[in-house]
């Protein structure tokens, strides 16, 4: 049976499985390959089956990166003398990565890795994930404390305990065992895979990273994954400048951010006094020097370039006509160039508006509410959208517009996943209910907000997105400059375990794009050599980074390549 996004060669992961009920596979590709397709971690599927020849698949699996056992049970089904082939070959390099709540069904040996011979093998459940330790490559970038829960209780096992603890649930027990054997390195989730699916907690619901970072951490190394850097951009919306001339912008660029503006156009230089045209000269300045982009977000506040807000109907060619004359006015006349993203008011878009999207360089148009459809329409009166790929999530998508494939239909925001549009979060503004602005607080919360954001760019990062922190200009204005700068300096402590690429976000999202459109088909090692030979499905990847990584004694280290064809062979 062929998966798809399975990659050739023996770089790749081998995914082990014994289940083929239609059930199991929709929790396999919803909890693991759907992950590993989206993170660029090559893969393989291998099925334990009646009448297989273990001893040529066990060589066979021996002579990869690493195995990963998703489903609970698949070790009672293989032989004692497969168990001790994936035994020696743990010991010579081969990572381990198992999904099993039933500890008492894990090889011996393997109980003799991760379990704590004083304490006996049990069963509980769990519905948090509480990091108690962050000194450890799988839980580096996760901060001591954090917690996440799942939506229904899991079957938990228990009885491990050979390992400082890094992950435990309510009742303090243990969520994650890993261990060194000879040259392998193991890793197992006393709980099922399906955590990772929306009716338990899900993917881009903050625990990606250990998803990720554990198979990173046991694969034999070299290991490599083409997965998304640490980008991250700011988006500020409802921009007029008119509270200070965008002097917010030089708290930004003062710690390195080139945000996107979203501008409501016929109020640019609005309130402006004696020098009449300086927020369009800002405009046209930071745009030259690379230190902001521009998108045109609407015209005012209730008045957008694509949607008729307030009477909740898409507009007539004729509007349109008028309204997109307007945008292109506004580009010449201010000196700037609109972005590749397009972030429309209120998420509104009437179909008939794409065309003048396309007409004017647009490849990216983010996808709040079904096209022609209203904010307070939406679920009232029609269906929110439906689920996106890869995971579901309402936050976090970039899919092709069905009719104009060249347009990326996209969102990345810090929401929560049972979200039905007009139902919106406030943690999608790191400043929503921190400042005064609508009574929301009675003095500005600058902890919160720079937790907030940094929040918003992990979440984005660890989900192999990018982090968007966005907010509005008309809280922005209820803080003073020295309040703003204070957020950011917290926020970078937060965020300084990443290796943080700010850019623009007019940057990312076709960078995005090109993950979106291929895939690895091939990932080779010649040990020998130390060298690694891949292929992808087109050049859309050119341009884009792999990452190497090698161990580095107990810890792991990362050098990046970029991808200068369709196929090639890489040395470190």
């Amino acid at each position: 049976m062929k998966y798809q996004g399975e990659t050739q060669g023996n770089g790749s992961v081998v995914v082990l499985i014994h289940d083929t009920t239609e059930v199991a596979l929709n929790t396999l590709d919803s909890a693991i390959l759907a992950a590993l397709r989206h993170f660029g971690i090559p893969f393989q599927v291998q099925m334990v089956e009646p009448g297989i020849a273990m001893d040529s698949l066990g060589q066979y699996i021996a002579s990869h990166a690493a195995v990963l056992v998703p489903q609970s049970g698949t070790f009672s089904r293989i032989s004692e003398a497969f168990s001790q082939q994936l035994r020696h070959a743990v010991a010579k390099g081969l990572g381990l990565i198992c999904y099993e709540p039933e500890i008492a069904g894990l090889p011996t040996w393997l109980q003799n890795l991760v379990c704590d011979s004083s304490q006996p093998i049990g069963k509980s459940s769990f519905s948090v994930m509480a990091t108690c330790s962050n000194n450890h490559f799988i839980t580096w970038t996760r901060e001591t404390g954090e917690r996440v829960r799942s939506d229904l209780p899991l079957a938990l096992g228990t009885g491990l305990g050979k390992h400082v603890p890094l992950l435990v649930s309510e009742q303090g027990e243990d969520l994650m065992a890993y261990a060194v054997s000879g040259e392998g390195r193991v890793v197992v989730f006393p709980f099922d895979a399906a955590f990772f699916t929306l009716p338990f907690l899900g993917h881009a619901c903050g625990a990606d990273d250990v998803f990720t970072r554990s198979i990173i951490w046991a694969a034999r190394k070299p290991f490599l994954t083409w997965s998304m850097p640490a980008f991250a951009g700011l988006v500020v919306d409802d921009c007029s400048g008119s509270y200070d001339h965008f002097g917010y912008h030089k708290v930004m660029k003062e710690f390195g951010w080139s945000p996107y503006l979203s501008l409501f156009t016929e109020t640019i230089d609005e309130v402006a006094h004696e020098d009449i045209h300086k927020t369009a000269r800002v405009l046209h300045d930071g745009q030259v020097e690379g230190t902001l982009d521009i998108n045109f977000h609407a015209l005012r506040y209730n008045d957008s370039f694509c949607f008729n807000h307030l009477e909740r109907r898409s507009l007539t060619t004729d509007e349109l006509t008028l309204r997109f004359a307007q945008w292109d006015r506004y580009e010449k006349l201010w000196g700037v160039r609109h972005g590749v993203w397009a972030h429309p008011h209120f998420g509104e878009i009437g179909s008939n508006a794409i065309p003048y999207f396309l007409e004017r360089g647009i490849g990216f148009l983010t996808y709040l509410l079904p096209f022609d459809a209203a904010w307070f329409d939406v679920p009232a009166k029609i269906d929110p959208v439906a689920p996106q790929p890869p995971f579901g999530h309402p936050g976090y998508y970039m899919v092709p517009h069905q009719d104009y494939p060249s347009l990326q239909l996209c969102n990345c925001v810090l929401d929560r996943k049972s979200r039905t549009s007009s139902d919106y979060v406030v943690q999608t503004d790191y400043l929503w209910g921190h400042t005064p602005f609508w009574s929301e607080a009675p003095q500005p919360m600058l902890k919160e907000s720079a937790q907030t954001l940094a929040a918003q760019i992990r979440r984005g990062i660890d989900s192999g997105f990018y982090g968007e922190g966005a907010t509005h200009e008309q809280r922005i204005a209820c803080l003073r400059e020295g309040e703003f700068r204070e957020i950011f300096q917290e926020t970078h402590r937060l965020l300084s375990r990443y290796n943080l690429r700010q850019c623009n976000l007019n940057e990312i999202l076709p960078y995005m794009g090109k993950h979106r459109n291929s895939c690895l088909t091939v990932m080779d090692i010649n040990r020998k050599t130390n060298s690694a030979h891949f292929a992808f499905s087109n050049e859309s990847a050119v341009g884009t980074e792999l990452q190497w990584y090698d161990n580095e004694q107990d810890d792991v280290c990362l050098s990046l390549f970029t991808v200068a064809g369709g196929n090639g062979t890489l040395t470190n």
